[in-house]
């Protein structure tokens, strides 16, 4: 995730492109050292690239049944094994 303290995601949440196409979804996700969201998904083959925008709909079940609209949060694609950022 993009942004530290959003909203985390949930196994089967949808991944989208930033412009709400579905492709793909949520299989884990945890807190990083840095305080990030960090986790993985199943996406399309044309998103797997690193530095790709994309777009998380957190919590998208809880939400479709309380009758709201899911936020979507915006996330980057990774590398599978990201280098810790030097302070």
């Amino acid at each position: 995730m993009d942004t530290k303290g959003a909203r985390p995601p949930h196994p089967g949440d949808p991944v989208t492109t930033r412009d709400g196409a579905e492709i793909g979804l949520v299989t884990s996700c945890s807190i990083d050292s840095e305080g990030y969201q960090s986790g993985q998904a199943l996406l399309k083959d044309d998103y797997l690239e690193p530095e790709t925008p994309i777009a998380v709909l957190c919590g998208a079940a809880r939400a479709r049944a309380a009758g709201r609209t899911p936020n979507a949060e915006p996330a980057t694609v990774l590398t599978r094994f990201p280098v810790k950022k030097k302070s």
